[in-house]
């Protein structure tokens, strides 16, 4: 649900996820999960890119992660692979992941 004013607050509260333009009235935007900081519907065009981007790399690390487990453990389970080693490869895949979700902040730069 998408408000500003008194009248919307009711809908805004019962709501899944509620979105307010920034001048919208203070209980409008007391009962928001996100305020818009301006009155553009642009604004909101953008919200909904970013947050497509944000869930598509969350599904993307959960994917990364489960198939570095999948391949590691079971090599330090048998031995193959040192103590020092997988505390370093389990860093770097940490690292891996965080280079990854940069991505949603280069992608907020370019469409604004």
């Amino acid at each position: 649900m998408v408000g500003d004013g008194i009248n919307d607050a009711l809908a805004l509260s019962k709501s899944e996820i509620a979105i307010t333009l920034g001048s919208g009235a203070d209980i409008a935007l007391n009962v928001s999960d996100v305020v818009l900081m301006n009155n553009s519907f642009t604004s909101l065009y953008q919200a909904f890119l970013i947050s497509k981007k944000t869930y598509r790399i969350i599904k993307e690390n959960l994917a990364l992660s489960f198939v570095y487990n999948s391949i590691t453990i079971p090599l330090a389970m048998a031995g193959f692979v040192i103590p020092l080693f997988a505390a370093l490869s389990m860093s770097l895949s940490s690292l891996l992941v965080i280079g990854n979700s940069m991505r949603i902040n280069f992608a907020i730069k370019e469409k604004t």
